[in-house]
């Protein structure tokens, strides 16, 4: 019973106290009698006379009690009839009201009991789901975004919370942290494979649709006491395959990559050097190696990039001719991103947010990094059914001589949550992205990817199925993605641009295609037929659909 309906019975009683208390007695034989009424049962009444003496009557005896509240307005009496059947049954009927009234009030507390616990349940629900569910995710989601908790608009496969971060959900002046672990089957953003193509040159085996190139991808997000105002971190960590391979097989070369080493001209410039000891002063000495100059013949000349160990034009190191691991671990692949940005929302122009992210790679040998500046817009319409975005980004990177600064990437995504707000929720989204000029050696513009992903939530850990495709296959056709894969003689460059394909990473080294590789040559033919013989079995279609799966956990402290 709540204090409210307590007070409303107690007052109803006092009433009633109040008004049973009499000053005058006028019994049945005509006797009148006065005093103070202090107390009343079934039986009998207890007054005090005017000396102040206490005594007590028989009901029976009573024909009718005058009450005087107060002594001042004597015109102020009510008559009481003596307690028979029917006063009991009024005084029934009055309780029964006042259980009436009592039983209104307890239903009336139990209505503000339920609203009161659906308000909470409301602002629980705005806490924990921000109405910009990305992105992501949406960073490739706003992964993600997101969106809440719940993730973000994923535009770019495994890489879910990008490009589309969600806004940051801190609603107070408090500064919040959300994080989400995720591990992913393939390292996948605007339709680009960065970890499972990588696998397959490492691995010699030719690019498919689906890879086993597994990784960890954490992501924080600080949200600053400035409400919209965040940073965040997002990283890539490959699971499989983190240490380097040999990858083109073969038995003797100087260093990783290079090219095979014949032991028959070895041993002959060996000798050609032994017959002629005076034009190698090293040799007079009798020693075979120069640990200071890293040769045997002083005559060393430079091939390039890997200094003298091309056994065409020197002798290399004897003690370096081996097999050597190339440098493709997955290890090298580590990377992250780091985001600046400020979320304004606004029900009349929409949901935006704009900052700088740059994206680092952890080999300490390769150094690449790059960065883009990025705005996103959540029209100000459709919000609580498809929440469509549109994003802008444009590279500014200066790595690789410039080469991909100034390219832009334009996207529009939509995204739905089924079920929002309770325990098991669905979340479908999608983006599709165009690109203006992908580099500024092939300056191809075209549409680069639709990525679509359906997402299950569980509470605070998700599933998610996802597909990347590339309606443009030419943007990808090019040597500066689909790079040459080794360095050796049967490596053929990217034949065309536009004959949307690539070589094929398991038709280059084993003992098969070097069979085949050897048959083309003994072909009477022109080398120029020979190369494109060489060139067609090597190549392979560009892969157009790309599928990958996700699963991970939310957490928000």
């Amino acid at each position: 019973m709540t204090l409210r309906s307590n007070s409303v019975l107690l007052y109803a009683v006092f009433f009633i106290c109040t008004e049973i208390y009499a000053d005058t007695f006028v019994l049945k034989n005509g006797k009148i009698i006065t005093g103070t009424q202090i107390e009343r049962n079934k039986k009998v009444i207890k007054y005090k006379d005017a000396k102040g003496n206490i005594k007590t009557i028989t009901l029976e005896k009573i024909k009718s009690v005058t009450l005087d509240k107060k002594k001042e307005d004597a015109s102020n009496k009510v008559i009481i009839e003596p307690i028979t059947k029917d006063s009991k049954q009024n005084s029934n009927g009055l309780m029964e009201k006042i259980q009436e009234l009592y039983d209104k009030i307890e239903l009336l507390t139990q209505k503000n009991k339920e609203q009161d616990e659906q308000l909470k349940e409301q602002e629980r629900k705005i806490r924990e789901f921000p109405s910009k569910e990305s992105t992501t995710s949406s960073k490739e989601t706003t992964q993600s975004t997101k969106e809440n908790k719940d993730g973000y608009i994923s535009t770019g496969g495994a890489k879910s919370i990008y490009p589309h971060p969600a806004p940051p959900a801190n609603d107070d002046d408090d500064v919040s942290i959300e994080l989400t672990h995720e591990v992913v089957s393939d390292f996948i953003w605007r339709g680009n494979s960065y970890g499972g193509e990588y696998l397959s040159r490492r691995n010699n085996t030719a690019y498919t649709g689906t890879t086993q190139y597994w990784a960890y991808q954490p992501n924080i997000r600080l949200n600053a006491p400035l409400k919209g105002l965040y940073l965040e971190f997002w990283g890539n960590l490959p699971l499989v395959g983190r240490e380097d391979r040999d990858s083109d097989m073969r038995l003797f070369q100087a260093s990783p990559g290079a090219a095979a080493i014949d032991p028959n001209v070895m041993f002959s410039k060996l000798d050609s050097i032994q017959a002629d000891p005076s034009t190698n002063n090293i040799m007079n000495s009798g020693l075979l190696f120069d640990p200071a100059n890293n040769i045997v013949n002083a005559k060393c000349q430079s091939d390039g990039a890997n200094g003298c160990t091309n056994p065409n034009v020197s002798f290399v190191d004897p003690r370096s001719i081996k097999k050597h691991k190339e440098k493709n671990g997955m290890a090298r692949t580590d990377g992250g991103f780091t985001t600046f940005a400020y979320n304004f929302q606004n029900k009349k122009f929409g949901d935006i947010t704009w900052g700088i992210w740059f994206y680092y790679q952890l080999d300490k040998n390769a150094k690449y990094s790059w960065d883009e500046y990025f705005i996103f817009w959540g029209l100000p319409f459709l919000q609580e059914s498809l929440k469509p975005t549109i994003s802008f980004y444009t590279q500014s990177s200066f790595d690789f001589n410039s080469l991909y600064a100034g390219g832009h990437y334009l996207s529009f995504a939509v995204s739905h949550t089924f079920f929002e707000g309770k325990f098991f929720r669905i979340q479908p989204a999608s983006n599709l992205g165009y690109k203006y000029q992908n580099d500024n050696v092939s300056q191809k513009s075209g549409f680069y990817d639709l990525t679509t992903n359906l997402k299950f939530f569980f509470a605070d850990f998700f599933f998610s199925l996802n597909h990347a495709f590339r309606p443009d296959l030419y943007m990808y056709d090019n040597d500066t993605w689909y790079y040459t894969v080794s360095q050796g003689t049967q490596a053929q460059p990217n034949r065309s641009q536009y004959d949307g394909k690539t070589v094929d990473p398991s038709k280059l080294f084993g003992v098969k295609n070097q069979a085949v590789y050897s048959a083309i040559d003994q072909l009477d033919a022109a080398d120029s037929v020979k190369s494109y013989i060489k060139a067609e079995y090597q190549s392979q279609k560009i892969v157009q659909n790309l599928f990958y799966i996700s699963f991970g956990y939310n957490s928000k402290f």
